[in-house]
């Protein structure tokens, strides 16, 4: 089975919200970018919903 081909992205954010956004992955037991993918997830399907 093929996996699926991935692309890396880079992501600048304020140090404050990098802070906040490893909180709530911890929290969820992701890791930073784990949780960074989930919630880009959950917002492209609720745009494709619309």
């Amino acid at each position: 089975m093929k996996e699926n081909p991935k692309k890396k992205v880079g992501v600048s954010m304020p140090q404050e919200l990098y802070e906040q956004v490893k909180l709530l992955a911890k929290e969820n037991c992701y890791t930073v970018p784990g949780y960074i993918r989930q919630i880009l997830k959950i917002h492209v399907r609720r745009q494709a919903d619309k």
